[in-house]
C-alpha cells in the first residue's frame, strides 16, 4: 500500500487495484479503470503545485507543497502509464518559477483552447476557462464567456458534468483576481 499525502488533508491512497482518493469534504474508492483525465499542475514559488485527476464521478485536485513535488509527478507517471482509459493529457508545461507574475496564466480565450476533438468521439471533456474580476465593482467580467463555452459543448451532445474553481489570486494594482473555472463534460 502506497499513501501520497496533499496539502489540507488531501490523499490518495493506491492498495493493489484499488485507489482512494481523499479531500476535505470528497471521499471516492475506484480503480485504473474509472480514471478518465490527470493533468499535472507545477508549482510555483508562491503557489502550490496539484495533481488533478478526473474519474468517472467527479474531478479531485489534491494540492501539493514543493518539496513533494517529485512524489506527485511520479504518481502522475504512474496513473499516464497505468490508467486504460486515460484520455491523454499533454506534459505539464513549465511554470515561472519566481511566481505570481501576469505570464503565469495565458491571456487567451476559451474559444482558443477548445480543439475540434473536444466533443467528437470522446465520452468525457475537460475544459478551463479564465474568469477575470472587473477593474471596478465586483463579480467576474467574462461570465458570457463561460457561459458560450457550455453551450457550444450541449450544442456537440455533452452535458455539464462536474465545475471546480480555483482562484489564483490579484495579479498586481490594476489587475483583479482571476479564477479558474475546470469544466468536465460527458456525453449524452
Amino acid at each position: 500500500m502506497q499513501e501520497f499525502k496533499g496539502y489540507g488533508g488531501g490523499k490518495i491512497i493506491i492498495d493493489g487495484e484499488t485507489i482512494f482518493i481523499k479531500q476535505a469534504f470528497i471521499k471516492e474508492k475506484c480503480t485504473l479503470a474509472d480514471i478518465l483525465a490527470v493533468d499535472f499542475i507545477e508549482p510555483t514559488f508562491s503557489k502550490n503545485g496539484s495533481l488533478q485527476i478526473t474519474t468517472r464521478k467527479q474531478l479531485h485536485q489534491i494540492f501539493f507543497v514543493n518539496g513533494s513535488r517529485d512524489v506527485f509527478f511520479e504518481l502522475y507517471s504512474f496513473f499516464k502509464n497505468n490508467a486504460p482509459n486515460l484520455e491523454v493529457q499533454p506534459e505539464p508545461r513549465p511554470t515561472n518559477t519566481i511566481g505570481d507574475s501576469a505570464t503565469d496564466i495565458p491571456e487567451t480565450s476559451a474559444s482558443s483552447q477548445m480543439t475540434n476533438t473536444s466533443g467528437s468521439s470522446k465520452q468525457y471533456v475537460v475544459l478551463q476557462v479564465v474568469l477575470k474580476e472587473k477593474l471596478i465593482g465586483t463579480g467576474s467580467g467574462n461570465l458570457t464567456e463561460l457561459e458560450n463555452v457550455i453551450n457550444a459543448q450541449a450544442a456537440k451532445g455533452y452535458r455539464l458534468h462536474t465545475i471546480t474553481t480555483a482562484s489564483s489570486g490579484s495579479k498586481g494594482m490594476a489587475g483583479g483576481d482571476r479564477i479558474q473555472a475546470t469544466m468536465v463534460f460527458e456525453k449524452l
